[in-house]
């Protein structure tokens, strides 16, 4: 879902792009990013029936968080190049599309909090940041508020991972609880 994310997020931005912009802008870097999204789709999609040791989980996130940062990263530059190359009317839909992308990802991310706090740093804040001292009153009122949910969203990932550690804690505490409830049971039922 996650590349599904992004590759509907590179469409949609060629999508409200003026024809005037140079055809490099428009399909050259979106074709690139979307040629990306779609071979690391395909590579998690292929891995979804694999079960991994804890090692070899461990490095697919870790490799995971470099990829979805570098993507985002690139995103993010280009959006920002893109955002000076636009007429005032199509900067408020471009941003609001690479924010609402960069939202998507982070959910998607949420049970891998470092990862999804990159996305949101490396995509959704610099173009929040761009609106905010853009000097045009509407873009600083969305970039204010953008900013304010990115502060919340953090928190919220932060919160949720926090509940996901303890709910499996609570688990792990209640399956050992049981283990040894048994093993008294049986030694118990042993001794009569």
């Amino acid at each position: 879902i996650l590349y599904g994310v992004l590759i509907v997020e590179s469409v949609s931005v060629s999508y409200v792009l003026p024809p005037s912009l140079s055809l490099w802008f428009r399909f050259g870097v979106t074709g690139a990013l979307l040629l990306i999204s779609v071979i690391r789709m395909f590579y998690w999609v292929r891995l979804r029936s694999v079960a991994p040791t804890p090692e070899q989980a461990l490095r697919h996130l870790f490799k995971m968080r470099f990829l979805a940062s570098a993507l985002n990263a690139a995103f993010s530059v280009w959006t920002l190049t893109l955002f000076d190359s636009v007429d005032l009317n199509s900067r408020a839909p471009l941003a609001l599309l690479v924010f609402l992308g960069s939202v998507g990802s982070a959910y998607c991310l949420g049970s891998f909090p470092s990862a999804a706090r990159l996305t949101l740093l490396l995509s959704a804040l610099p173009i929040s940041l761009r609106m905010l001292f853009s000097g045009e009153a509407l873009l600083v009122c969305i970039g204010l508020n953008l900013c304010m949910l990115l502060v919340l969203l953090i928190r919220m990932i932060n919160t949720n991972y926090a509940d996901l550690v303890n709910l499996v804690a609570s688990r792990v505490r209640l399956f050992a609880e049981g283990e040894r409830a048994r093993t008294a049971e049986t030694t118990a039922v042993k001794e009569q």
